[in-house]
């Protein structure tokens, strides 16, 4: 990123030359995460409410797909393939749980309140073990064990 335009993505090699520029946004929106994708060759990143989804393998450079709106502020977003996990704005008596959603980036399934944190120290240790933890088609990861109140 660049820090002309929030939105604007630079790519370049090792040398630090600059061999593409790609426009993620068409207003300078802030990109709050990005992660890439090496099983669909996509970038993922969010602005605001909604995760957006960008091939890279598309040689005309087609405009990103909105992947999923949510209601809400995304926060704390976690890419491990095919699921993002993510928190949004805590508005909620009790602000110090913390309610991890995720949604599958390939089916754009959305699953709420999968697991709760009792804080965001609870919330960073699952982020730690997440990217150590067997994905499977069949299940998320997640929803059978984790809950950390």
């Amino acid at each position: 990123m660049t820090h002309n335009s929030p939105s604007i993505l630079n790519i370049g090699n090792l040398q630090g030359e600059t061999k593409k520029q790609i426009q993620l946004s068409s207003t300078d929106s802030n990109v709050s995460y990005l992660s890439y994708d090496p099983i669909s060759h996509e970038i993922i990143y969010i602005i605001n409410s909604n995760i957006y989804g960008l091939n890279t393998l598309d040689s005309h450079q087609s405009p990103s797909r909105i992947i999923y709106e949510h209601s809400s502020k995304i926060e704390n977003a976690l890419f491990v393939h095919p699921i993002l996990y993510f928190t949004n704005e805590n508005n909620q008596a009790d602000s110090s749980v913390i309610h991890l959603h995720a949604i599958d980036i390939l089916a754009k399934s959305f699953a709420k309140n999968i697991a709760r944190f009792k804080d965001f120290n609870a919330l960073i240790s699952f982020i730690d073990m997440a990217s150590v933890m067997p994905t499977s088609t069949n299940q998320h990861p997640s929803v059978s064990f984790l809950n950390f109140l």
